[in-house]
This record gives C-alpha cells, structure tokens and sequence, in this order.
C-alpha cells in the first residue's frame, strides 16, 4: 500500500510540473506546422504524411484529438504532457523489473523531475511520444 502512495507522489509531482504552464508560450515554428498538418482532413493529412520525415503515430493521435477539442496551444501540448506521465510511470516499471521497487521509484522521481523531460512532455512534437514508446518497447 506505502508503494501505491509513493508512485501516486511522484507521478502527481510530474503532472503538475508538465501541466504548469503548459499554454503559457506561443506555439513556436515546429509546433506550428503540426498543427496545421492535423487541421487538414484526414485524406489531406495522410497525403503531406506520406513525404514527410517524422513518424506519423503522433500525428494520428493528434488529429481526433484537436477536432474534439480544438486547437489552442494548451490542447495540442495536452497529448505529450500525457505521454510524459506516462513516462514515468514505465521508468518505474522498468526500474522494478530490472532491479528492485526502490530503484524504479527513485528513476521515476528523476524523470519526474527532469528538465528536459518536462519541456519536451510540453511541446506539440513527437519526443514525449517516442520517450514513451522506447520505455514501453523493453
């Protein structure tokens, strides 16, 4: 039961550091060609997915996504800071599976934590997305 609050702590502590803030900026460059992708049809966004770079699963997510919700800079950033937590969550998972509880909290406590994981859980980009999978793929 201690370890069901621990996680909860730390995963509350990671929400609210990718939820703050999260439209505070304007969307910058990147984040704004996505959001133009996703706001096409989806025939129309499949066509420009086909050339482009980027891996598309993020995309197709997004795309239902702002068409229920709209697209202000908080909705379109709110599917990454989900994959962020999400994030955690795995890092402790695989910290458990690989070690023990205690390493899996404190590696969860360090994303939760970390910078770069939080400005990348809050950007309209893929890297939340592809952290996430990367953890789920072990």
């Amino acid at each position: 039961m201690r370890k069901i609050w621990i996680l909860s702590f730390i995963l509350l502590c990671g929400a609210c550091l990718r939820f703050y803030g999260l439209d505070a900026e304007s969307l910058w460059a990147d984040e704004g060609i996505t959001v133009r992708t996703v706001s096409d049809s989806f025939t129309a966004m499949k066509q420009i997915l086909a050339k482009a770079i980027h891996p598309p699963l993020h995309y197709l997510i997004l795309h239902p996504f702002t068409h229920l919700f709209g697209n202000s800079e908080f909705v379109v950033r709110l599917p990454s800071a989900i994959f962020g937590i999400m994030s955690i969550f795995m890092t402790y998972c695989l910290g458990k599976s690989l070690f023990n509880a205690r390493t899996g909290f404190i590696a969860a406590g360090l994303v939760a934590l970390s910078y770069f994981q939080i400005r990348y859980s809050q950007e309209a980009r893929n890297y939340a997305l592809l952290n996430m999978l990367a953890l789920c793929s072990y």
